[in-house]
Formats: C-alpha cells, sequence, structure tokens
C-alpha cells in the first residue's frame, strides 16, 4: 500500500471514530445495497426462480385471476429488476401484494368485489433450488457484520451507546427499502368488455416496518459483537 493511500485510509477511520452514527448509516445503506446485489447474483443461479415463469404460476395463479370472470385479466409482467426486487423484500419477511384496480362498465362493482388484493411470498411459495434460508440470511449477515466492521474500525467499547449508534445504521438501510417499494413495481392494464382493470404487483407497503426492524437488530448486534471483541483486545 502507497504512502497517500494509507494516509486516505487512516484518515477514514480518524473519522468514522469520531462520527461513529455516520458510519452506522453507512453500514445500512451498504448493506441493502449490497444484499440486493448478492440476490440478484442468487436469482440468476436459481433455476427455480425464473422471473416470467414463476411470476405466472404464482401470481398469475392467485385467487384473483381464478375467481374473477372477466376474460383476458392482466397478468403483470416483472423485469428482472422488479422480480428480484420481490425476492429481496421476501427474505425480509415482506410478502408481495397483487393489487386489482377495475373501473369503467356496469361489470365494475362486481369485478371489483371478486378481486381483493393478495398477498405472495415467492421464497415460501416458489420450489427455489438455493434454499429460502439463504436469501434471508443476506442481510442478516451483511448487517451483523457491517455493524461489527464498524465497532472495530472505529474502536468502540460496549460502554459506549451502542444502542444509538445502531439506529444510525435503519437510517441509511429504511430510505433505501421505502424506495425499493415503489420502485420495485410491475403494473399491467387491458379493457375487457367495457371494463379497464390494472394489477399491480409490489412489495407491501409494510415492508419498511420490517426491514427497519431487522436493521436495527442486526446493527446493533454486530456492533456489540464488535465493541466486545475491542474490549478483550484492551483488557
Amino acid at each position: 500500500m502507497s504512502e497517500h493511500a494509507g494516509s486516505r485510509l487512516g484518515g477514514v477511520r480518524r473519522y468514522v471514530q469520531d462520527a461513529p452514527v455516520v458510519g452506522a448509516v453507512v453500514v445500512g445503506g451498504g448493506s441493502y445495497l449490497l444484499g440486493f446485489a448478492l440476490t440478484y447474483l442468487f436469482v440468476l443461479l436459481d433455476g427455480g426462480l425464473d422471473p416470467q415463469s414463476t411470476s405466472e404460476s404464482l401470481i398469475g395463479g392467485s385467487g384473483i385471476f381464478q375467481r374473477t370472470q372477466l376474460v383476458g385479466f392482466p397478468r403483470p409482467e416483472p423485469t428482472t429488476l422488479e422480480f428480484v426486487g420481490w425476492v429481496f423484500y421476501n427474505a425480509h419477511f415482506a410478502e408481495t401484494v397483487i393489487t386489482p384496480r377495475v373501473s369503467g362498465g356496469a361489470a365494475a362493482g362486481q369485478a371489483q368485489t371478486q378481486t381483493a388484493p393478495e398477498a405472495v411470498n415467492l421464497l415460501t411459495a416458489a420450489a427455489t433450488q438455493i434454499p429460502s434460508i439463504v436469501y434471508q440470511l443476506v442481510p442478516v449477515a451483511l448487517l451483523t457484520a457491517g455493524g461489527y466492521a464498524l465497532a472495530r474500525t472505529a474502536q468502540l467499547s460496549v460502554s459506549r451507546d451502542i444502542v444509538r449508534i445502531g439506529l444510525g445504521v435503519p437510517t441509511g438501510y429504511v430510505p433505501l427499502a421505502l424506495f425499493g417499494t415503489f420502485l420495485f413495481r410491475a403494473v399491467s392494464t387491458a379493457q375487457r368488455e367495457g371494463v379497464e382493470v390494472s394489477v399491480t404487483a409490489s412489495p407491501s407497503l409494510v415492508a419498511p416496518v420490517t426491514m427497519a426492524v431487522i436493521s436495527t437488530l442486526f446493527g446493533i448486534v454486530g456492533l456489540y459483537l464488535g465493541a466486545q471483541s475491542v474490549d478483550s483486545e484492551t483488557e
């Protein structure tokens, strides 16, 4: 490592030590982005989670499409990005919600009563080749490792306010989670028998809540474990 690079690394370390809450925010945002990237890789490798066939069999086969009497009820066809987003949020125990919208025509009122929103978790409903626990462990492992690394870098001790610092993790994680509930949204629209029908499939709007809990819990766990290791070295 060059002297210049070593100086820059030392500067980053000193900054993290002086402002660990900022470091926690970076850990939260970085864990979300890296977790999504790893999930994307796993989906590409998992033959049981093809975006088109899986969405057709699980979403297209849901009760919404079985109950409605409308011909040609549209099925959301997600892009790979949207589909991976659903899987990533499902790994946080947040379901993908299928929401119909019916308007126009005399049959609209009856059709609306037949098409209440439904929810599905692709990881529990699909025959994945990669065990669902692997997807679920991605955010857990990254948040814990990130918290551990932050505590080590900032030389935190257990006596410091680990919980206060740990609350910086969801501060970086949750805004991205909220943005993703709108980014990972697939919509299909069709007109049949004088009725316009649109179907939206997207992560549940309560997803940011579950993701806030997960990021807070495991971020703090990682910080605590890292701080314990620092304390054991200084004894």
